[in-house]
């Protein structure tokens, strides 16, 4: 295979203002919790939304995750950060116009573990759907890397790899099982900035040839072998995850702070419930009041009522009134025509032949 074409000019690693001096050492198997995938330490249960800060060779990068997305990948992530599994790990995969991906840990005992060919226990994640409220690979959404099942053509064998989509490709991926549950929420100038020089990764040349990229990047099965070693000798210009911070109260901090319901979060689904069971309930309180004020000022009113209602129906031919029924909510119109009869029989104008409408519409961004 031929050797890596040059990349173009860029000052050295690290960028002029980032001390590496000051990174931490990146973990080593044995002696780290990320050396057992099954044990307490890496199946510890993550919030229910956290930030994970990736300060880099450009800028620190503010990811925020939501659990209810998936949870598996959500622990996942949450336990590999706040042990250091991403500490001076390399950006090794970054094409502009897709994705750009990462998490092939700097020392080899370490990215052994999460390496999906070896099948060590518990590194391989179970596969998770999308969720209702994903937004799926939207632009700057975040997914795992994943193998693809050759039986399904979808995506599986999750482990530590992550992939931020630098466009909406939710069109080319969310049908392929990439979930996506974090999201760049900060930073994103210094995710633009990662060095591209080398395309894709050597060996996965045929996967997007469509994108028009050099195929002079990492090779994956020498980068678990060999770690940021091998990154240093013969890819020095790629830029690098110098150490990752969990913040696992983000509600104060600036950027997305909910799922994104396509259009609506949480927190104004909830106002908007609130909103309409309190408009319901001063309704029917306004009923009550009219009514118990119009039978003051006619008490006979209840006994006519009461009266009619023992009488028969009239037999004869059937009227009927056409009622339209509408159904509003956050995500979706639904129109729907139906006929009372006075006999209190129902019938829907769609059984008839009569033209039904239906309109869904659906605003969102996203990222891969």
């Amino acid at each position: 295979m031929s050797a890596p074409s040059p990349p173009p000019p860029r000052p050295p690693l690290p960028p002029p203002g980032v001390d590496q001096s000051a990174w931490p050492a990146p973990p080593k198997c044995p002696g780290s919790a990320l050396c057992d995938a099954s044990g307490a330490d890496m199946r510890r249960e993550a919030p229910k939304v956290f930030d994970v800060v990736f300060h880099t060779t450009t800028g620190d990068v503010r990811v925020r995750a939501w659990r209810d997305l998936a949870p598996a990948g959500a622990d996942r992530l949450y336990n590999l950060a706040r042990l250091g599994y991403y500490d001076a790990s390399p950006l090794y995969r970054v094409l502009p116009g897709f994705v750009a991906q990462f998490g092939v840990a700097a020392d080899p005992s370490v990215s052994a573990v999460y390496d999906w060919r070896k099948n060590s226990p518990g590194a391989i994640l179970p596969d998770e759907p999308a969720h209702a409220s994903s937004s799926g690979n939207a632009k700057h959404w975040i997914s795992y890397s994943a193998s693809y099942d050759a039986a399904t053509g979808a995506a599986t064998n999750r482990t530590a790899e992550l992939f931020i989509n630098l466009v909406d490709n939710s069109h080319r991926l969310d049908a392929k099982g990439f979930t996506a549950f974090a999201k760049v929420v900060a930073g994103e100038d210094a995710v633009d900035a990662w060095f591209a020089g080398y395309g894709e990764m050597r060996g996965a040349c045929d996967l997007h040839r469509d994108g028009g990229w050099v195929c002079d990047g990492p090779e994956e099965a020498t980068l678990y072998a060999r770690g940021v070693e091998y990154v240093n000798s013969d890819f020095p210009a790629l830029d690098r995850i110098g150490f990752v911070d969990v913040d696992v109260d983000p509600s104060g901090v600036d950027g997305d702070d909910g799922i994104e319901l396509r259009g609506l979060s949480h927190s104004s689904t909830s106002w908007l419930a609130i909103a309409l069971v309190c408009v319901c309930g001063i309704g029917a309180w306004v009923r009550s009041r009219r009514w118990q004020r119009a039978k003051r000022e006619r008490p006979d009113l209840e006994d006519d009522f009461a009266r009619m209602a023992r009488q028969p129906l009239a037999r004869g031919p059937t009227q009927t009134r056409g009622v339209e029924m509408t159904s509003h909510s956050p995500h979706q119109s639904r129109h729907s025509s139906m006929q009372v009869s006075r006999n209190g029989s129902v019938q829907s104008l769609a059984s008839q032949g009569a033209p039904m409408g239906g309109e869904l519409r659906v605003e969102s961004s996203g990222s891969l």
